[in-house]
């Protein structure tokens, strides 16, 4: 800002080269294309000297191009400069500028309004409530983004887990994601000992909002001689907060025709009904599915 207003003396600068020659300021100022602008050419590492109290500083700076400053000492290109010395510690390069204004309102609301633009959330959907040791766990992940246009653009990547009771990874798959799904399958070791199970999908863009926003569900594995007794009653699957898929029946003869109700709902709890859904799934269910 001092040279550019040819104020160097009356600001308390000098500058000279490193064989202690002073420098012409004027020769190393010219107006730059850009309107507002101007060009500050250091041709050779310079030392600058200055008075805080009775102690005398000293930097030494230099550039390799020249470096574009507004009348206010705001740099458009401030990661050309090279400085070493007491000016370094201040941060120089990093200083707000004097034309510098912060966001207006609350700067935590614009902050996490720009974050949530790369919010991305996960479902897994499993082809059964529960399993026995040595079956396969058929799934299929759904990805929900805050912004759709962003959609193609953030996490290609979902890491599925599956955790015991002792809260130990005993079985993990690294999926690609592709168009907002992705789908795989785990063979549960017929080792495994009966208990909740969890399974846990993540990317790792998640795990930048706290762990609370990875995706968890109970998988609760049975003995070998353990039997499941229905009550008759049909169930709701909580697919979301917003997401309710119901059967009309509790068990199906085979071939028998199944009648699913899903009802979505906004977050005032209104029916949503101009939304589109994906209903195909490609895993190679099994037989008794």
């Amino acid at each position: 800002m001092a040279l550019v207003a040819n104020q160097l003396k009356e600001e308390g600068y000098s500058i000279k080269d490193e064989q202690g020659n002073p420098i012409d300021e004027k020769s190393m100022v010219a107006t730059s294309p850009l309107v507002g602008y101007s060009s500050i050419s250091l041709t050779q590492p310079l030392v600058i000297q200055y008075t805080q109290g009775d102690v005398t500083k000293t930097s030494r700076v230099s550039a390799a191009e020249p470096v574009t400053v507004n009348a206010r000492g705001s740099m458009l290109n401030p990661k050309l400069l090279v400085v070493t010395g007491d000016m370094a510690s201040m941060g120089l390069v990093n200083q707000l500028s004097l034309d510098y204004e912060p966001i207006a309102g609350d700067v935590t609301e614009a902050f996490e309004e720009t974050m949530l633009r790369f919010y991305e959330k996960t479902y897994v959907h499993t082809d059964k409530p529960y399993y026995y040791p040595g079956e396969r766990i058929w799934f299929k992940a759904y990805m929900n983004y805050y912004y759709q246009p962003w959609r193609d653009s953030l996490s290609k990547t979902l890491y599925v887990e599956l955790i015991n009771p002792e809260k130990e990874i005993v079985l993990e798959k690294t999926v690609r994601i592709d168009s907002g799904f992705s789908y795989n399958d785990f063979i549960l070791p017929d080792t495994l000992k009966a208990g909740t199970y969890y399974l846990r999908a993540y990317t790792n863009l998640q795990r930048n909002f706290g762990d609370d926003k990875l995706f968890v569900k109970p998988i609760p594995i049975l003995n070998i001689t353990d039997k499941v007794e229905y009550t008759g009653e049909p169930e709701e699957e909580q697919l979301s907060d917003l997401l309710t898929i119901t059967a009309d029946k509790q068990e199906y003869k085979p071939r028998e025709k199944i009648t699913l109700t899903l009802q979505l709902k906004d977050e005032d709890g209104n029916p949503m009904t101009d939304q589109v859904g994906n209903f195909q799934s490609p895993l190679p269910m099994p037989a008794r599915y």
